[in-house]
């Protein structure tokens, strides 16, 4: 839909609502009217107040808003009041509104004294942009609602409530009320339906939400935000950016393509589209020669017939890992998830692990043939896995240590026995020798900065990493662990989400932790 489209729906909408609004009139429609009495001395004239949450919530202007209850002194009910949008009076411009007359001592919104509405909407607008200035956003919306009131040019004053509801959306938005602040962009719209800046703000909203899902793997939800952002800005590169990422996890590869190059097209300079093209272009060629079969939730793609057995053992597998992963952290991701056998030394060779890596997930698990010879291969599928499901849970911003010690975790019933016992030795080893690495260290690591350290202390960053998930564990439950992966992927201070979920205090828990490791 393009813009004109979004703007006559908005046009028709705003008509509709005058409408619902003026039949109210015959068939009695009232609700209660309100005043706030504040700390600070402000009085508020609100449509209705309730309590919610230790937080007194009220609506005005079609809009709710919320205020910590220790600020309001008392809430005085004046009794039902008709309710009515700021806009209705268009009709009558020769004879305004009379706008509520607060006392001075009661209230931070100047009383103009001119009675010239024209002078009066000059002097209301221009108080209520001082207010947004000093950050006092309920009495410039309130002020700047009065203005509209007293507007002879309807349109010029449509113009500046939608900056003022935009720019009061902007600040909402950048502390973190993103809901709130698409509230106050839809309030903009409806006074101004192609106002250019507020319809931006709100595509760039609803493509956050979009990223946030697409990195929770939940890509109907993230097309939903898309698409809607898409209508109201359809010359964002970064929405088809994201598009692309969506088709490429779900291996539609052509989509893909269109996406981005759509997004080049838009704006030539995005050096990660030209990565994503090249990436690309690589995985068809690796892809080429390799047949796909699909089993439940699994896409393999592998080197023909000749390759079908083992195909089958890595479907086999990964459906245990399904089940046994599942009950662990309950939860069984229902999206395709993409496994690549890659014949030859074609995984090394194209770069897509480290040399030390037998195997690895970067939104679909990858790994060599040759890996079926050992006797790991159990072991690496139920660890990629696990990795695809924390992934699905918090998305990419876990920790690397949270992420690599429950894949560890999953995976330890099936290792070789042998293997497990070297790898509590090395631990133990360097517990004694002081050489373990602090747990703040290994939560500001990622997967390049692992690749870059050496083979010794890679090993350690994942037996640390195992060993100290296995003691939450023990100390808590995998239900409890679960909670931490996600609130960890949503950004929260590992401290603070340690303290929330399990109670306890990370820097203490490490200590005890690494008192067991060397018994």
């Amino acid at each position: 839909m393009r813009k004109n489209e979004v703007a006559l729906m908005n046009r028709f909408f705003r008509l509709s609502i005058m409408c619902a609004v003026f039949l109210s009139g015959f068939i009695g429609r009232t609700i209660q009217a309100d005043v706030l009495y504040f700390q600070s001395g402000m009085r508020l004239d609100v449509e209705r107040s309730w309590e919610e949450n230790g937080e007194i919530c009220v609506r005005m202007f079609d809009s709710v808003y919320r205020y910590p209850k220790t600020e309001i002194v008392r809430i005085e009910k004046k009794g039902p009041a008709t309710k009515s949008d700021p806009r209705t009076d268009v009709a009558q411009p020769q004879q305004p509104i009379t706008p509520p007359s607060p006392s001075p001592s009661k209230t931070d919104v100047p009383v103009p004294p001119h009675s010239d509405p024209s002078t009066r909407f000059q002097d209301d607008y221009a108080a209520a942009l001082k207010l947004a200035r000093e950050g006092k956003w309920p009495q410039a919306l309130e002020t700047g609602a009065r203005a509209y009131r007293w507007a002879s040019d309807r349109q010029r004053a449509a113009r500046g409530m939608a900056a003022l509801h935009t720019r009061y959306a902007d600040h909402l938005r950048k502390t973190g009320l993103v809901r709130e602040a698409r509230d106050q962009l839809k309030t903009a719209l409806d006074y101004l339906p192609d106002d250019a800046t507020a319809l931006k703000m709100s595509a760039e909203i609803d493509l956050d939400f979009a990223v946030d899902r697409f990195g929770a793997r939940d890509y109907d939800a993230a097309g939903v935000f898309l698409q809607r952002a898409v209508r109201l800005d359809p010359d964002n590169p970064h929405i088809y950016v994201l598009y692309g990422r969506i088709a490429y996890a779900r291996n539609e590869y052509a989509d893909a393509q269109y996406y981005w190059r759509k997004a080049q097209r838009i704006n030539p300079d995005l050096p990660l589209v030209t990565q994503y093209l090249k990436r690309l272009e690589q995985d068809r060629q690796a892809e080429k020669g390799l047949d796909t079969a699909e089993n439940g939730v699994f896409v393999i793609k592998f080197q023909g017939m000749k390759k079908q057995h083992v195909a089958d053992e890595a479907v086999a597998i990964l459906e245990k890992a399904r089940t046994a992963v599942g009950l662990g952290l309950d939860l069984y991701p229902d999206e395709k998830i993409i496994v690549i056998v890659y014949p030859g030394d074609d995984l090394q060779r194209l770069n897509y692990l480290p040399d030390w890596a037998a195997g690895g997930y970067d939104g679909k698990i990858r790994f060599a043939e040759d890996l079926f010879e050992g006797d790991y291969v159990t072991a690496v599928l139920v660890h990629e896995y696990t990795h695809a499901v924390v992934h699905a849970i918090g998305g990419p911003q876990v920790p690397l240590w949270l992420q690599e010690g429950l894949a560890e975790y999953m995976a330890r019933p099936v290792k070789p026995e042998a293997l497990s016992r070297e790898r509590r030795q090395f631990l133990a080893s360097a517990a004694r020798e002081g050489r373990l690495i602090p747990l703040r260290a290994l939560t500001g690591l990622n997967g390049t900065g692992l690749s870059a350290l050496n083979r010794q202390t890679i090993q350690l960053v994942y037996a640390q990493s195992e060993s100290f998930v296995t003691y939450l564990i023990n100390q808590y439950s995998t239900v409890s662990v679960r909670g931490l992966v996600v609130a960890m992927g949503k950004n929260e201070d590992p401290h603070r989400a340690v303290s929330r979920v399990l109670g306890g205090d990370l820097d203490d828990l490490e200590q005890r932790w690494r008192k067991t490791v060397g018994e």
